[in-house]
């Protein structure tokens, strides 16, 4: 298990220092080019400071004057890396508006897409000045901004012998589990509470770690959890059928990923949910997720028997299905800890070269055909030019 939090542009550069398959010195090899601001993890308000300090000095306008191998033919194959959130009005310059002309054409990398600018579930704070336009138009904001997994608590390696986690076909105990604290807009408060009693009232079908009403198990720092908390939640969902996955502060949480990379079937409950993840989830999310409306689960005068019922009247014929394309499927939503063909990071750099390329007859081939034609043998490979290393 790992810190669900943990820097999504730190684990890729971490991870691309072990890939031959994917990483290159030499520019003219190179397919993309990743520019790497501000790579050192760090607590959220620090990344607000950084990202105004960078403003008030003019670093990040001038950082692209010392991108060697920038022109206008090259600059949309260059991407950024955000930690969390797909908007963050204090990194103008190179994530957000203001932009110099050639950075519209960057792409953005974060693990938060367009699906946080609306809806009932959303980063208010973020979000509650922006003009109803912005929400509309996103992209105006930030432009070509491409939504990555978060890092889950999963990590695997072409190393170990045994079984996968999401590969396993062990007997589940609980029907199933749910694990959160009450925040965000106010609807996602509400849900959670209601999941929570539902949680409590059922502990037979249940299980939670129970890490989140345990503040003694928080970094008092960070507020993060500790490892040893992670690590419990992490088994208690290798236990269950179902994880209940209700948004938060956005609708996307790093627990989703956990669950499927754990064998269980996330229970979603908003249908910005399904605009989690294009590239890594898109073509066969259908087939692995359940979803229950929020205003039902809210409505009813007993949430327990209302989850009960909705759990238990899926068909054992379409629980397996589930099952088997979460087994299928999921070794691409989690970054492997060395090479491993077809993790989320490779998933990741095809969608970005593949957006970036001109129109070729071969790149308007379905997905699956594409890749049996020509990645599997050549994956995508990035260069990581100089950048803003803080």
């Amino acid at each position: 298990a790992v810190d669900e939090n943990a820097n999504l542009l730190e684990v890729i550069l971490e991870r691309l220092s072990r890939s031959k398959r994917c990483a290159t010195s030499d520019p003219g090899e190179a397919e993309l080019f990743l520019v790497p601001v501000l790579p050192r993890s760090k607590h959220w308000r620090e990344w607000v400071e950084r990202c105004e300090a960078l403003a008030a000095r003019g670093l990040a306008s001038g950082l692209y004057g010392e991108l060697e191998h920038l022109t206008a033919r090259t600059a949309r194959r260059h991407f950024f890396v955000f930690p969390r959130v797909g908007y963050m009005p204090k990194c103008v310059g190179w994530w957000t508006m203001p932009l110099p002309a050639v950075a519209t054409r960057f792409a953005r990398v974060a693990v938060g897409g367009y699906e946080e600018f609306g809806g009932d579930f959303q980063r208010s704070k973020t979000l509650a000045k922006l003009r109803d336009a912005d929400r509309r138009h996103p992209q105006t904001l930030v432009p070509r901004l491409v939504s990555a997994p978060y890092v889950a608590s999963v990590r695997w390696s072409t190393r170990l012998s045994s079984t996968p986690p999401w590969a396993s076909t062990h007997r589940r105990a609980f029907l199933f589990h749910y694990s959160g604290t009450p925040h965000g807009a106010p609807k996602a408060v509400a849900l959670r509470r209601a999941l929570r009693v539902a949680c409590d009232a059922s502990p037979r079908d249940c299980v939670t770690a129970g890490a989140d009403r345990d503040r003694a198990r928080q970094d008092p720092e960070t507020n993060e959890w500790t490892a040893s908390a992670r690590l419990d939640a992490t088994l208690a969902m290798r236990n269950a059928t179902f994880c209940l996955e209700p948004p938060g502060l956005t609708p996307g949480r790093a627990s989703i990923l956990t669950a499927l990379l754990l064998g269980c079937i996330p229970v979603f409950f908003a249908p910005e949910q399904d605009a989690l993840w294009p590239l890594h989830l898109g073509a066969w999310l259908d087939d692995a997720r359940l979803y229950l409306d929020a205003d039902r689960v809210l409505a009813a005068a007993d949430p327990a028997a209302f989850l009960d019922r909705a759990l238990r009247a899926l068909p054992a014929d379409r629980l397996r299905r589930m099952q088997a394309a979460i087994r299928r499927h999921a070794p691409r939503l989690q970054y492997a800890l060395d090479d491993m063909p077809d993790d989320a990071l490779e998933v990741l750099l095809r969608g970005l070269r593949d957006a970036a390329a001109p129109p070729h007859p071969r790149r308007l081939l379905p997905f699956r055909q594409r890749r049996s034609a020509s990645d599997e043998a050549h994956p995508s490979r990035v260069s990581v030019p100089r950048g803003i290393r803080r």
